[in-house]
């Protein structure tokens, strides 16, 4: 379960610097470049109970990712030294009515490692990828 600690503007992390490389690259894709599917997370139950779209309607709660919904953004929750990592995905596809609901699920290391695999950034998640000595992409 994500907590709400937000860290002051000025701390610095890999993990939250690694966050901030992948929302610059996430930013320059095409609205659909990276999916549930691609991640691992397809089928997977999100944390947000319900998700609001602008138009007003929600989404049935404990809804979960279909392989097509679209990654949007990250963001990082909890302690700094080791945050809880949310991918924002988009429910539908870019274009639909209901384009604007988001739905958000804790990202785990090997969903991170994809992520950055697919980015082409050299990244390391987790404390179980420091402790064996796993290579750095």
């Amino acid at each position: 379960m994500p907590h709400r600690h937000l860290p002051a503007a000025t701390t610095h992390t890999i993990e939250l610097q690694q966050v901030l490389e992948i929302n610059r690259c996430l930013a320059e894709l095409a609205p659909a470049e990276i999916t549930a599917e691609a991640l691992g997370m397809a089928g997977r139950p999100v944390t947000s109970p319900v998700a609001v779209t602008h138009y007003g309607s929600a989404l049935p709660s404990h809804p979960v990712l279909r392989p097509t919904a679209a990654l949007r953004y990250l963001s990082a929750e909890g302690s700094p030294r080791f945050p809880y990592v949310l991918g924002h995905f988009c429910a539908v596809p870019v274009g639909s009515q209901l384009a604007a609901a988001t739905l958000v699920i804790e990202l785990h290391s090997d969903a991170l490692d994809k992520l950055s695999a697919q980015l082409r950034l050299r990244h390391c998640w987790g404390s179980a990828a420091v402790l064996v000595g796993k290579a750095i992409r």
